[in-house]
């Protein structure tokens, strides 16, 4: 990128000098002042030769890169850090621990026929949970409720759709009565109007007789699925945490007894309530190898560290994930429900970056 400016300001500068020196010869030639028919040998040419030699020292400046010189040195300073020419290393620590706190995700879910009957099983269960709960020492701070929701359950179904006109227009047809169809015959006329002309002969409607006797489908009609409602669903989720890790087994079995087959249970989780120290224990791990592996890189390489120019830390912990089919399963065979903390990883990762020194320095 810098040559490339210090390319352009050098073609700028060699096409101003152009101009110039075009503007003169234009202005001498313009001169009203004679020009001698004899010159001294030595003075012929002599515009042509000024030219000549100032575009070569211009191109010589050009080489040699002295035009961009003064511009290229400023930028000296910063080349390392711009270009990211150095060593990078990434180093990483861990700490361990018990957690202390976890985090119950549960709730109940009921469906019925109608909304305000959905409601009232969904009231009823998660009444007998909260209760179940609160008599196990859980405060009102540790349960909230993370999810609450009404809807509609549907189903599919086919139809057969038949549009009235096409209907009528391609089943059905009149022909004149025959049997066994029945046709009312009206009376014959009497007095004066005997010798009138005779009604016409009744008619009626029949269904359209296919070639082999039975009756043929209707050309109009078509099949189509739709959805219809089949009831309505409430959901009321919760999210506890429980403080006594011995306790957490009890509760399970108590709140999937109070809600019933109601009950849902997401999931379980461990962690640790103030991890702050966990987290610079394992800090002072990862600067600690991040250190050690940049002075291996270096010696391994053949040159010396120089100063730390960039450093960044990127961190994450690792739960203990418990699985809710499991606590159902044990807690349906009437059986106290095993729930084991283990053990809580923080990992901190720390990156940086070292110049290289220069060598002789």
């Amino acid at each position: 990128m810098i040559r490339a400016i210090i390319k352009g300001k050098q073609l700028l500068l060699l096409a101003g000098l152009a101009l110039g020196m075009m503007v003169l010869l234009a202005c001498t030639s313009a001169s009203d002042t004679p020009i001698p028919t004899e010159q001294p040998q030595g003075s012929q040419g002599a515009p042509g030769t000024d030219l000549s030699q100032l575009l070569a020292a211009v191109n010589t400046l050009s080489e040699s890169g002295a035009l961009g010189q003064q511009n290229a040195r400023p930028q000296l300073g910063g080349t390392l850090s711009n270009n990211n020419t150095g060593i990078w290393i990434t180093g990483r620590g861990e700490a361990t621990g018990v957690p202390d706190l976890a985090i119950l995700n549960l709730g109940v879910q009921a469906l019925a026929d109608t909304v305000a009957e959905a409601r009232d099983q969904a009231a009823t269960a998660m009444e007998g949970t909260v209760a179940a709960l609160r008599a196990n020492g859980i405060a009102e701070r540790d349960i909230q409720t993370a999810y609450f929701n009404i809807s509609p359950r549907y189903t599919s179904r086919e139809v057969t759709r038949c549009p009235a006109s096409q209907t009528q227009s391609s089943s059905r047809q009149i022909v004149p009565s025959v049997a066994p169809m029945i046709a009312v015959t009206p009376q014959p006329l009497l007095g004066a109007a005997a010798g009138a002309a005779a009604e016409p002969e009744p008619i009626v409607i029949v269904p359209e007789v296919a070639a082999g006797g039975e009756l043929r489908a209707d050309e109009g009609c078509y099949k189509e699925h739709e959805r219809v409602i089949v009831g309505y669903q409430v959901s009321n989720q919760l999210t506890v945490k429980v403080r006594d890790l011995d306790s957490v087994g009890a509760i399970i079995d108590q709140v999937t007894e109070a809600g019933g087959n109601l009950t849902r249970f997401q999931g379980l989780s461990f962690t640790i309530e103030d991890n702050k120290a966990m987290q610079d224990e394992a800090r002072a791990a990862a600067i600690a190898d991040l250190l050690d592996k940049s002075g291996q890189v270096a010696t391994l390489t053949g040159v010396e560290l120089g100063q730390l120019v960039y450093i960044t830390e990127s961190g994450s912990s690792v739960q203990v994930q418990f699985r809710a089919e499991s606590a159902f399963a044990m807690s349906a065979a009437a059986a106290p429900t095993p729930i084991s903390a283990g053990e809580l990883t923080v990992v901190v990762t720390m990156q940086a970056m070292f110049e290289i020194q220069p060598s002789g320095s």
